[in-house]
């Protein structure tokens, strides 16, 4: 069995999950939020252009409309084996696409770098790497606001 300790937010009560993420040869460890009202996993804007090399805007557009929070969001995919593995190694879920959300380059009128340091610090709080159902719904979540414990076992 297989134990994923989990780091609780209690400012954004949220829980996270680190998790090694294999594309093209190249490692990046993620920090996904567990969402369970998540159908599927996705990588956050800034976690999907580490991962690819890519800006998420080149990258090509999902033909599926995705809604979120907000309506409808400007999803894009990286396409190619992504693996997404547990940290002693064993692969939990492997995609030909996996999707990223590419945010709107304007706010309040304003014109905003989504590569600018600061800017994306911000934005990878509102656009995070979600851990979703496809992946969570394979083992056990066990999260524990009062006793400051989160974890996911397979």
């Amino acid at each position: 069995m297989v134990r994923i300790e989990g780091i609780i937010d209690r400012h954004r009560r949220r829980v996270y999950l680190s998790l090694p993420v294999i594309f093209k040869g190249k490692a990046v460890m993620i920090n996904f939020v567990v969402d369970t009202g998540a159908f599927s996993t996705s990588l956050g804007f800034s976690d999907a252009e580490k991962l690819s090399g890519m800006n998420v805007a080149e990258l090509p557009k999902y033909e599926r409309q995705v809604i979120g929070v907000g309506g409808n969001v400007d999803t894009r995919y990286i396409e190619g084996n992504v693996q997404i593995l547990a940290p002693n190694g064993e692969i939990l879920m492997v995609y030909d696409k996996i999707t990223t959300v590419v945010p709107r380059v304007k706010s309040g009128g304003k014109k905003i770098d989504i590569h600018d340091p600061r800017i994306q610090e911000e934005l990878a709080i509102h656009f995070p790497s979600i851990l979703g159902m496809d992946i969570i719904s394979k083992g056990g979540l066990y999260i524990n606001f009062k006793r400051n414990v989160a974890y996911l076992e397979f």
